[in-house]
């Protein structure tokens, strides 16, 4: 069960440091005052965009000043220091995940000498943080999964490191086409995922292969263990309202990992990502198989919260939720022009509560909830679908 009150998770992501723009956290010593002083955090999932080497390329792009690339190592220090940030780390469990901002803004190239050099100050300063696993270990792979209780499982995603250009053409051996992209290893009764043998990521590519196989197999071994949350955590949103992935251009992988979870009856599983700098809140509705059409269909929410301090984007112009696959995107909330950050809260009873809050960009952050919703144990698995 989960122990004591329940469990508390905050998540977000871009924790830009810089001396002239963004000289202090400060948001993290309002977050540390609620961990003493209210229900405490049970860990943080900081989901990418943990430093900004690029900051200085970014200003170069936006108001065509010459400013250098912070250093790797510069970035990390400034990061570390923050007097507020570091406090914070001292007393909440932390997992961390990397994006593109570690690198370069929308870095999308693959394993260059850029990422490599990288991705050594990020393991040097960041990763030797989290769970250590045979997959780094062995393969040198970031992503990594940890079960909190008995109740919860989170998988944290590496979206950066396979990420490939969405102009790029869809691959034959995996079309956007939903029940075309079935890796052969994926194993849909016995999850062996040490077992799965890598392969060539496909050009347009979120996970790569054996990632993908993996978090398969994590779903189906959940499943399987009657674990009631199944947390994806996500430096990238996987919704068309981010602009990252419009309708027609969403990787074949979220394609077959919602096909997998629909065709399958996973229930309960929920993503949480960052990247975006937006609070969102959308539901994945998947079509009613089911002969009685009366039940209530399969869904999966994604929660989305960032920046924590970072450029604050409008949202783009988009057109009605949709995007072409078999279930329907719906949007419960959106909302750009702001800082975000979320906190789920589960409780053994009540089920799930989430809260996404808001800070006005470059003043003193006074945290205000935008959006709230309670999601009771029996809503989420009141779809008859659910196995």
């Amino acid at each position: 069960g989960l122990p004591g009150k329940g469990m508390r998770v905050l998540f977000g992501s871009c924790t830009a440091v810089h001396q002239a723009w963004y000289p202090s956290l400060e948001i993290f010593n309002i977050l540390l005052k609620w961990h003493k002083d209210l229900q405490p955090f049970s860990f943080f999932l900081h989901l990418g965009d943990i430093v900004y080497t690029d900051i200085g390329t970014e200003f170069d792009a936006i108001f065509s000043q010459t400013l250098a690339r912070v250093p790797f190592s510069d970035s990390y220090h400034l990061l570390l220091s923050d007097s507020f940030f570091s406090s914070f780390q001292r007393f909440v469990p932390t997992f961390h995940m990397y994006d593109d901002h570690e690198i370069e803004n929308d870095y999308a190239r693959g394993g260059t000498p850029l990422y490599k050099e990288a991705l050594s100050y990020y393991e040097q300063f960041i990763h030797t943080r989290n769970p250590q696993t045979k997959w780094f270990e062995e393969e040198g792979e970031y992503y990594y999964n940890f079960r909190y209780s008995k109740d919860v499982s989170v998988f944290v995603l590496d979206t950066r490191k396979y990420f490939y250009p969405l102009s790029s053409p869809a691959p034959s051996s995996c079309s956007p086409s939903a029940d075309t992209c079935v890796p052969s290893q994926i194993s849909t009764s016995t999850p062996s995922p040490q077992t799965a043998s890598p392969t060539t990521p496909p050009e347009k590519s979120l996970l790569g292969e054996t990632q993908l196989i993996r978090v398969i197999n994590w779903l189906n071994e959940q499943q399987q263990h009657n674990v009631s949350l199944k947390i994806i955590a996500s430096p990238v949103s996987w919704s068309s309202s981010s602009a990252l992935f419009p309708d027609s251009q969403n990787p074949a992988e979220i394609t077959h990992i919602f096909n997998h979870i629909h065709a399958h009856g996973i229930c309960g599983v929920v993503i949480l990502s960052g990247d975006a700098h937006y609070g969102m809140a959308i539901q994945y509705i998947f079509p009613n198989t089911n002969t009685n059409t009366t039940t209530s269909p399969m869904s999966v929410w994604e929660w989305g919260a960032s920046p924590f301090q970072a450029f604050p984007f409008p949202l783009p112009n988009l057109p009605p939720s949709s995007r072409g696959g078999k279930w329907k995107e719906e949007r419960h909330f959106l909302k750009g022009m702001g800082y975000f950050f979320g906190i789920l809260d589960v409780e053994e009873k009540e089920g799930l509560k989430i809260k996404i809050f808001e800070t006005e960009p470059f003043s003193v952050p006074v945290p205000n909830v935008v959006y709230e919703r309670r999601i009771g144990w029996e809503e989420l698995y009141k779809s008859a679908e659910c196995k």
